[in-house]
């Protein structure tokens, strides 16, 4: 959301086997275009586990519609689906991308339900085509 910039609890990311409840992001490595971090809202805390901290655009950069955060998974992982909680400010459309780089980025796919209300807090489930990734 633009006017408040983008807020996230949690960025889980599960394999491709059906019923896979094993979380691959978690505990992983996050980071993001930028953070709030004088709030306490760094990209870390979407991988924390913690479902009471969360990760925020920085202050100065919440009308960037390209803000970004991705979760190294620390090696190439075949992932099914991610699930994204987010806080009240959250984003309306975006895209997935996987990399087994961090460098060279393949759109896994966009997100572009546009809730009647979004701002509200929501949690979004999106299944992918398995692929290998390194990071998301």
């Amino acid at each position: 959301h633009l006017e408040y910039g983008y807020s996230m609890f949690a960025f889980h990311a599960y394999g491709a086997d059906e019923g896979s409840v094993t979380d691959l992001a978690a505990g992983k490595v996050a980071t993001a275009s930028s953070e709030d971090v004088g709030g306490g809202r760094q990209a870390a805390r979407v991988t924390d586990g913690n479902p009471s901290t969360r990760w925020a655009v920085a202050v100065g950069e919440r009308t960037r519609p390209d803000s970004w955060i991705q979760v190294d998974l620390g090696e190439e992982t075949t992932v099914g689906g991610v699930r994204f909680a987010w806080e009240a400010s959250a984003g309306a459309r975006y895209l997935v991308q996987t990399s087994t780089d961090g460098e060279t980025w393949t759109t896994a796919t966009a997100y572009g339900k546009a809730p009647a209300d979004v701002n509200v807090a929501r949690l979004d489930t999106v299944d992918l085509t398995p692929e290998g990734a390194d990071e998301l």
